[in-house]
């Protein structure tokens, strides 16, 4: 624990902003997701749960895998952070539009 401490105690102001900065799409994802299964709860439209699920998965996937090709390429995590902010983007837009049409 000790270790961990002084590691965050260390952390310079720009590696805090980065840690929020990552975080905003990821909430934006299960936001985006968590839409989606509860129009498929209200809307009984059950065909949207496995959607959710396999949209969450794809997710996942995508960026672990996006993730090791741009590390073992020598690439910055920036172009890992700009993927998350488009798919971030593109499931809150499907979140909103399933919205809309079923609200």
């Amino acid at each position: 624990m000790q270790v961990v401490f002084s590691e965050i105690i260390e952390m310079k102001p720009y590696e805090w902003f980065a840690a929020y900065i990552e975080r905003v799409p990821a909430v934006a994802i299960h936001i985006g997701l968590s839409v989606l299964v509860w129009i498929a709860v209200t809307g009984k439209k059950y065909w949207l749960y496995p959607l959710a699920i396999a949209l969450h998965a794809f997710v996942d996937g995508f960026f672990l895998i996006l993730a090791d090709i741009i590390q073992k390429a020598g690439g910055s995590a920036l172009w890992v952070e700009v993927a998350i902010y488009i798919m971030a983007a593109g499931l809150c837009v499907l979140a909103f539009f399933f919205g809309k049409k079923n609200g």
